[in-house]
């Protein structure tokens, strides 16, 4: 549940920072080595937010 909560966090704040006249890129490499955590983060991140964002 701590984990969900800092996942949904994390996406709302990205979130926050970004606007559709500046949208916010991330690079995300090696995705194979990512923990279950930070694979929440990235679903949040592709499920919560609207397109225009990222």
């Amino acid at each position: 549940m701590a984990q969900a909560r800092s996942a949904r966090i994390i996406a709302d704040t990205l979130g926050a920072l970004a606007a559709p006249e500046a949208p916010v890129v991330l690079f995300l490499d090696d995705l194979q080595w990512f923990d279950h955590a930070s694979l929440n983060v990235v679903r949040h991140l592709c499920s919560d937010l609207p397109a225009h964002v990222f």
